[in-house]
């Protein structure tokens, strides 16, 4: 009993230096977090798309949109970042 649980907090510990792991990939300017936790959400779609509907993916599928949706996602907060910075100037400007 008391292994399982070592192993399910060593497995959680894995998981979670991972996701917190914010460098940004060379290249590309994506996070290592958002690459790792995109992929791994997409294994896990893609494993019960197989047992339930009997469809695979390839590695370099599950790749390729992983790192699409990182892209988007990246995009998407760049445009709110800058939609809170303009807006902030503004209301800095109504203050003056």
């Amino acid at each position: 009993m008391t292994l399982r649980i070592w192993r399910m907090f060593i497995e959680i510990d894995w998981l979670i230096l991972n996701l917190c792991f914010h460098e940004r990939l060379q290249g590309s300017g994506l996070t290592w977090s958002c690459m790792f936790g995109l992929i791994a959400w997409r294994i896990w779609k893609n494993k019960n798309l197989f047992i339930f509907q009997h469809i695979s993916w390839a590695a370099t599928e599950v790749v390729k949109v992983s790192s699409c949706w990182a892209r988007q996602y990246k995009s998407h907060l760049g445009g709110h970042k800058n939609n809170n910075q303009s807006s902030n100037s503004t209301n800095n400007l109504d203050d003056t």
